[in-house]
C-alpha cells in the first residue's frame, strides 16, 4: 500500500515538472513572436552521431548560413527530418539578440508536448493518491 502512495507523488511530481516547465517555455516562445526575424536559410551540412537509443541510433545536427544584420551566419537548426540534404532551402527564424540558434516554422508546436504529456502524468498520480486515501471498501485494490 505505501508503494502506491510513492509511485502517485512520483507520478503527480514528475508531471506537475512537465505541466510547469512546458508551459511556462511554450509562453516564453509565444511572448518572443513579435521578436522574431524570418528568413531564407540554406543547409551547409549535416552531421551524423551516434545515441544510445536503440530504436534511433543515429542522430543529427543540422547547420543553416543564412544573412542575419547583413552578416552571413552559420548556425545549428533546432531540429532535423529526413527531407534535408546539403543545399535545401528552408524558412527559418531566429531573434536578434541571439543568433546562435535558428528555428524552423512550426517548431514551436512541439513543446505543447510536455503539458499535453505532464496532464495525464499528473491525472494518474492524483488518482493514486486518493484510491490510497479512501476507505478500503471505496478504494480501487491494488497489489503492492
Amino acid at each position: 500500500m505505501k508503494k502506491t502512495m510513492i509511485a502517485g507523488v512520483l507520478f503527480i511530481f514528475v508531471g506537475l515538472l512537465f505541466l510547469i516547465t512546458g508551459t511556462a517555455q511554450y509562453i516564453t516562445t509565444l511572448s518572443e513572436k513579435d521578436d522574431r526575424i524570418y528568413t531564407t536559410a540554406t543547409i551547409t551540412r549535416i552531421e551524423e552521431y551516434k545515441t544510445n537509443d536503440s530504436e534511433n541510433p543515429v542522430g543529427h545536427h543540422v547547420y543553416v548560413e543564412f544573412q542575419a544584420n547583413g552578416t552571413a551566419t552559420e548556425t545549428e537548426l533546432n531540429t532535423y527530418s529526413s527531407a534535408y540534404y546539403v543545399g535545401k532551402e528552408l524558412e527559418i527564424y531566429y531573434f536578434d539578440h541571439d543568433t546562435e540558434m535558428a528555428y524552423t516554422k512550426g517548431s514551436e508546436a512541439l513543446l505543447i508536448i510536455f503539458p499535453i504529456a505532464g496532464a495525464p502524468v499528473t491525472g494518474i498520480g492524483v488518482f493514486l493518491v486518493i484510491c490510497k486515501r479512501l476507505p478500503t471498501r471505496f478504494s480501487v485494490r491494488f497489489s503492492g
